[in-house]
């Protein structure tokens, strides 16, 4: 009975941080914390809350992958957007720049805002000091 109570809390704990993991975009934690609780439910014949917990343990899993592959896709932009403008094609730089921008923001990635914001002030330069020479 002591030793039920025990981990019945340590589950319920376990679930309680992968919920709060989840909630605020930490997927790994998250899904660390959910397989930990589904563990302990099943030691405890609990298979209706194990379920619960590996649904989110899934749940958490797949968030982790949009995760990894927004970054992903953030970063391969910004990556043609620097390789554009070491190329001298500013117009195709500052369209990936845009973009890799827009896709940090959703991210919530401000030091990829902040980088591609500079590159964009650097061509809007670049592109006006070309305009005055032509």
């Amino acid at each position: 009975q002591e030793n039920y109570q025990r981990v019945f809390g340590q589950a319920v704990n376990a679930a309680a941080k992968g919920d709060e993991a989840f909630l605020s975009g930490d997927y790994a934690s998250a899904q660390a914390y959910f397989n930990s609780a589904m563990e302990k439910y099943n030691a405890l014949h609990d298979t209706q809350s194990a379920a619960q917990m590996r649904s989110k343990a899934d749940a958490a899993a797949l968030k982790l992958g949009d995760t990894l592959a927004q970054k992903y896709q953030a970063d391969d932009t910004a990556q043609q957007a620097r390789d554009s403008y070491a190329a001298g094609n500013f117009q195709d730089a500052k369209q990936k720049a845009f973009q890799a921008k827009q896709l940090y923001t959703g991210m919530n990635n401000s030091a990829g805002v902040d980088e591609m914001q500079r590159l964009i002030e650097q061509l809007d330069t670049d592109m006006a000091i070309a305009r005055g020479l032509q």
